[in-house]
């Protein structure tokens, strides 16, 4: 099932085929949010991904 990037909610978590950890994005600001997982099960913020918003819009990524 292929997942539509512009229509995805800003506060629901997405994984990128070949990139590691959770994002988020933020439609309002034209940015992807990075989290991780810790072993205890923690979701931790790692910072914004420069460019992965322009390259999801595109279609260069795939959501999973």
């Amino acid at each position: 099932m292929k997942k539509n990037f512009k229509k995805m909610q800003e506060n629901q978590y997405f994984e990128v085929v070949g990139l590691i950890g959770m994002y988020k994005a933020d439609h309002s600001n034209r940015q992807v949010k990075a989290y991780r997982i810790t072993s205890a099960g923690r979701i931790i913020y790692d910072g914004v991904v420069e460019g992965l918003y322009e390259n999801l819009e595109n279609g260069l990524w795939r959501i999973k």
